[in-house]
């Protein structure tokens, strides 16, 4: 069973293990989030994932937890995202663009891309806030089926217009929606700055709690339990 006390917070993490060097341990888990540091497992992933992966660094992790936190206080979200087991946290630097998901059978990999850690946007807490809760939207959904429960309880008329790949979320609604939905209830205004980036122009003034309130009420109730 999950315990939600097993959760390091952002403090105890950067205060403790991450001031260390890691001698092939594997750092402890985020949550239910794995990052993956070691040999083996980037081996292992980068077939998967069909890039080649890199160890995540001390600064980087400490950056995944605190992005992390803003959605684990939420003991309904941490408990529909995580009662399937641990979801990996993997790095892959030589390719554009920001997250994206792979799984086999029940275990999934988040890979944070360039556009998260390159010099394009920069490894900002803010780009790392969007980012990953977008993408661990995405796993939720996967997990849970909420993504389609979304779709019948609200009306779902187009993509957000926070998302930046308009073409794509074209043909992926549902699923691109709740993902977005999960992190511009947390991160509204996708993240500081977001407004002067051309792909993220609507970040400056798209207000969710005003202009989809069923939705904004529906993921604050049935994603996060009313607690955050």
């Amino acid at each position: 069973s999950i315990i939600m006390s097993s959760f390091l917070t952002p403090r105890q993490y950067a205060g403790g293990l991450l001031n260390l060097p890691y001698r092939g341990l594997q750092p402890p888990n985020i949550g239910c989030l794995k990052p993956i540091t070691q040999l083996a497992d980037i081996n292992t992933l980068s077939p998967l994932v069909g890039d080649t992966l890199e160890p995540l660094t001390d600064a980087q992790i400490s950056q995944i937890s605190q992005a992390a936190g803003q959605v684990f206080a939420s003991k309904t979200y941490f408990n529909l995202l995580c009662a399937l087991g641990d979801i990996n946290v993997a790095y892959a630097p030589n390719k554009e663009g920001a997250g994206e998901i792979f799984h086999t059978g029940a275990t999934y990999t988040i890979v944070m891309r360039m556009k998260v850690l390159g010099s394009s946007v920069g490894w900002s807490q803010g780009v790392v806030n969007y980012t990953l809760i977008h993408e661990m939207g995405h796993v939720l959904d996967n997990r849970t089926g909420l993504g389609q429960k979304m779709a019948q309880n609200n009306t779902i008329t187009g993509c957000f217009p926070t998302y930046p790949l308009k073409t794509y979320c074209a043909f992926h609604i549902i699923p691109e929606t709740f993902a977005e939905a999960n992190t511009i209830y947390i991160n509204p205004g996708c993240y500081p700055g977001a407004a002067t980036d051309p792909d993220f122009a609507a970040c400056g003034t798209f207000n969710f709690n005003r202009e989809q309130p069923q939705l904004y009420d529906w993921i604050r109730t049935n994603v996060f339990g009313g607690e955050i």
